[in-house]
């Protein structure tokens, strides 16, 4: 009996150990992360989709019996490629920090929007504190909550396909949305460990590893409509 007293004592003290250890590990990740954001939608994408909402549209017979006609086709979407945004993401020992630049110096025009919120992150239970710069005030906001992952389905985890981003050594995985006609590639790193991403929040995802590179783009249209974020350390 004295044995198996003493086998739990160690068994219980070795856990608590290890769990002290993983929080230390938890808060020893700090740093400052610059996310550059590249959003694509090319004329070749916007007249392929003007040309599918065309062939698929249904004519409205004019028949009094139908009270509501069919709803317009979507807006052709708008042709852009523009690199004007950074996501600053800092990682401080007792909370995050995030906030967005938004700036488009490559005209002459004098309208600009700089930083309109700052979020101050708790990161043990992640209650956000929001900070308007304009108006110089502060609130109180909702905890951050995970997002769904049950849209997406994890089709590869390529750990042969690597990057150096941010100083991390990354791997590929790509995922499918089974909700719509996007694919993920991301770029990610299992020398981090946090339990938020200003990006791709989700549980899933942040209980394996860390999302260092990701972009979102249409299956049949890779290059020409996407979303792309770049993580730089600063």
């Amino acid at each position: 009996m004295k044995k198996t007293y003493l086998l739990l004592t160690i068994a219980l003290l070795t856990n608590l150990t290890l769990f002290g250890q993983q929080k230390e590990e938890f808060k020893k990740i700090l740093g400052h992360f610059v996310i550059k954001v590249h959003s694509v939608s090319t004329q070749k994408f916007s007249d392929n989709i003007e040309t599918i909402d065309s062939n698929t549209e249904r004519k409205w017979d004019g028949n009094a019996s139908s009270l509501i006609p069919p709803p317009p086709p979507p807006p052709v979407p708008a042709v852009f490629d523009t690199k004007s945004r950074a996501i600053h993401f800092i990682i401080m020992p007792k909370h995050y920090t995030k906030y967005a630049v938004e700036n488009d110096f490559e005209n002459d025009s004098t309208t600009t929007n700089g930083v309109s919120e700052i979020q101050k992150i708790d990161r043990e239970n992640l209650k956000v504190t929001r900070f308007i710069p304009l108006r110089f005030e502060t609130y109180e906001g909702h905890k951050k909550t995970y997002s769904d992952f049950t849209k997406y389905k994890l089709l590869e985890e390529n750990k042969k396909i690597r990057k150096n981003i941010a100083g991390y050594d990354c791997f590929q995985i790509i995922l499918d949305n089974i909700q719509n006609n996007m694919m993920v590639e991301m770029y990610v790193t299992e020398q981090i460990n946090l339990n938020y991403h200003p990006i791709f929040n989700y549980r899933e995802i942040l209980t394996n590893y860390y999302p260092l590179y990701i972009k979102i783009y249409n299956k049949d249209f890779p290059n020409d409509s996407f979303d792309e974020y770049k993580f730089f350390k600063y």
